[in-house]
């Protein structure tokens, strides 16, 4: 079966502006040839430190920025080939969540407009229709139908979110990318805009691609798990397969973060940080090649072989894909708790 979103080689650079000082600007490659898939009525979780390129991978995805190079395709249609015209149509079947509900809507549009004019535009109502429409679109979201005349600052920050989860659903999207969608709430609310998310995707039979930090989130939402460092997808495997035995030792140092409440539990350091080690060894543009393993500086395991070649994502098993050269069956207990003879 064709997946509904297909990414091969997906490549995006940045380049500074020129300098007096330097002949060639420098370039930074936030999103490092990335292959994913995506199948319809499926969860994938981006997992992920701030800064590894997950929100950048997610807008090439959509089109909201350009890739510099790879390939895209949605539904087996080459999205990198349409026009502007053709895109906007096309953009109608997949739809974002933005991190920051009050950034992300208009301050100047009631709630009413705001989610009409999506409806509107793509004409999928008449114009005696879109009261309805946006009524029942709040109510898909858990606000009443008196929302639809007040404006965003009315509404606390998880209420916002609601309303921006409706814009998203507004043009009946196939698939649906949610960026952080809860990192901005408080940690009251946070459950309800999941279980939300949750019970919209199984109702409406949306693929879901879920930005996330909150591995517990994670573990709960998501049918497999994709984990970034520094533009590359290292690892990726069903949730429970990734939980209970990480391959790579990256995603085993996130798993090894998260915090339990095991006051006498011996637990191994999740990481060590990547200033210290790369100071010693020099920060320099070798240190963030292209041609080598980007954590290898981070890794115990790391070779020679890791200072030249960059390992790419070879099946393991069981649907369970690492980029590591000496990749390790490490179990935990409960898939997060590790033993210090682990470490």
């Amino acid at each position: 079966m064709t997946p509904l979103l297909e990414a091969r080689a997906i490549v995006k650079e940045y380049r500074s502006r020129r300098s007096w000082l330097r002949r060639e600007p420098p370039v930074l490659r936030a999103v490092d040839g990335v292959d994913l898939e995506l199948d319809r009525s499926e969860t994938l979780a981006l997992v992920g430190e701030s800064g590894s390129g997950k929100t950048t991978l997610a807008r090439c995805l959509l089109r909201l920025v350009e890739p510099t190079a790879g390939e895209l395709r949605f539904a087996g249609r080459d999205l990198l080939a349409l026009a502007p015209a053709a895109l906007r149509a096309e953009r109608r079947r997949f739809q974002m969540v933005f991190q920051d509900p009050q950034s992300s809507l208009n301050p100047r549009l009631r709630i009413g407009p705001m989610l009409a004019e999506p409806v509107r535009v793509h004409r999928l109502r008449s114009a005696d229709a879109l009261p309805a429409r946006v009524e029942e679109l709040l109510a898909q979201v858990g606000l009443p139908p008196a929302a639809a005349r007040q404006y965003p600052h009315e509404f606390s920050g998880g209420q916002r979110q609601r309303i921006g989860i409706a814009r998203a659903l507004a043009t009946e999207p196939d698939l649906l990318v949610a960026d952080e969608p809860v990192s901005a709430l408080d940690v009251s609310v946070r459950a309800q805009i999941v279980n939300l998310l949750v019970d919209l995707q199984r109702r409406h039979g949306l693929a879901l691609l879920f930005i996330g930090h909150d591995l517990a989130v994670v573990e709960h939402l998501a049918d497999r798990v994709a984990v970034m460092y520094r533009g590359r997808i290292v690892e990726e495997a069903p949730v429970r397969a990734l939980f209970a035995t990480p391959r790579h030792p990256y995603p085993r140092a996130l798993l090894a973060a998260v915090p339990r409440p095991e006051p006498g539990r011996r637990r191994p350091p999740p990481v060590e940080p990547a200033g210290e080690r790369a100071g010693r060894e020099g920060e320099t543009r070798k240190e963030f090649g292209w041609a080598a393993c980007a954590y290898r500086w981070r890794c115990p395991r790391a070779s020679e072989r890791c200072e030249v070649e960059a390992p790419r994502l070879a099946p393991v098993g069981n649907g369970h894909r690492t980029a590591c050269f000496h990749p390790e069956e490490i179990r935990g207990e409960g898939g997060r708790n590790f033993s210090p003879e682990d470490a």
